[in-house]
């Protein structure tokens, strides 16, 4: 068996040989798949495999020690839409319990729009260069040199539609990109103010903020079976939860989350293969 069969054969497992010193090599497997979906055996009658790591998800527990209690298991480290539109990566194995804050990443928002405007500048710098006319003048009398789009009504027009895309009210009553900081300049260009942006940011957040404050004040219809007209609306407690107790799972945190992490991947090696 040599490392280069292995890796020629497409089974999933990839071999390296690892020197041990004295002119002696181990012969090294390790599955292309992470957690447990990479476990894999070995069979080669005459040479003792040894596990180097066991195949396993990683895991993390929530409302731990709790009758609540939920383990949720991912094929790597990162677990993805624990709460809508939040991954969480974990890095080390403990029993501590673990509260995670979500906060709005600003600079990485703000960072996303600054790219973006600098991308079609890019662009649209590239196009103007490239439709330029130049004219010089030397001992042989004046030259007209022009850039290759010159005269391209393609080219043209797929610049006006990224100047329309990206300055053309959008949303639902229309709105203008200008009002979160995204213009049009005077050159056809476009410009990016991060105050104005950032300004934008916190009228949305506060807006939200008044959203959800509507939503928990609201009551159920006079009327309905088994409610009291202007009575809260109530829910059901997640399955296992004591009667009225809290979820700890939240839109804002995860509180009492116990995190373990397990070994993902798995390495197999052979016992010293002479080189």
């Amino acid at each position: 068996m040599t490392s280069s069969a292995v890796n020629a054969a497409g089974a999933g497992v990839t071999a390296s040989k690892v020197s041990v010193g004295g002119g002696e090599y181990r012969l090294q497997f390790t599955a292309s798949k992470s957690g447990s979906a990479g476990a894999f055996t070995i069979t080669d009658p005459g040479t003792t495999f040894t596990d180097a790591k066991t195949a396993q998800d990683a895991e993390i527990q929530l409302w731990a020690a709790t009758s609540a209690q939920t383990a949720i298991t991912s094929s790597t480290n990162t677990f993805a839409d624990v709460l809508q539109g939040v991954s969480v990566t974990v890095s080390e194995i403990t029993a501590t319990p673990v509260t995670l804050e979500v906060a709005r990443d600003v600079a990485g928002i703000t960072k996303l729009a600054s790219d973006l405007v600098a991308g079609a500048n890019g662009i649209f710098s590239l196009v103007a260069s490239k439709t330029a006319v130049s004219s010089t003048t030397n001992a042989s009398g004046a030259s007209t040199s022009a850039g290759i789009f010159t005269g391209d009504s393609s080219v043209r027009g797929v610049n006006q539609a990224m100047l329309s895309a990206a300055s053309l009210p959008v949303g639902t009553p229309p709105r203008s990109p200008s009002e979160i900081g995204i213009s049009i300049t005077r050159n056809g260009t476009m410009e990016f103010d991060d105050k104005k942006f950032a300004a934008a940011l916190a009228r949305l957040r506060a807006a939200l903020r008044a959203l959800r404050r509507r939503i928990r004040g609201r009551r159920q219809p006079p009327g309905r079976a088994g409610v009291r007209p202007g009575a809260p609306a109530r829910h059901p407690p997640p399955r296992g939860a004591q009667p009225g107790s809290v979820p700890v799972l939240s839109y804002r945190e995860v509180t009492s989350a116990n995190v373990r992490i397990e070994t993902v991947g798995v390495v197999r090696h052979a016992e010293p293969l002479s080189a």
